[in-house]
């Protein structure tokens, strides 16, 4: 879930792979394998996300922002729960 800037490691999901992989990894607390995979296909999953529908802003170099007045960000999940709150709520469902 996210609420705002779609963050990649504090970098723009679109950034290159290799470069992902290697400012994660610097931090030492990465598992080499996943990391990798996440490097490589982060950049892809905005891409599905707005082949989904979902609005996001590019306008401004390096960020990706959700585009508050997409449908998405209209749900009512969004608006009216916090992440807490659905954190707590995915520990009750077993």
């Amino acid at each position: 879930m996210a609420s705002g800037s779609l963050r990649a490691g504090g970098k723009s999901p679109r950034t290159n792979s290799n470069e992902l992989y290697d400012f994660v990894m610097a931090e030492g607390v990465g598992y080499p394998d996943l990391v990798r995979a996440w490097s490589e296909t982060c950049g892809r999953a905005v891409d599905w996300l707005i082949s989904s529908g979902v609005k996001v802003d590019e306008s401004s170099p390096g960020r990706v922002w959700l585009d508050q007045s997409g449908e998405v960000s209209l749900a009512p999940v969004y608006k009216k729960m916090s992440a807490p709150a659905l954190s707590a709520n995915s520990k009750s469902v077993s």
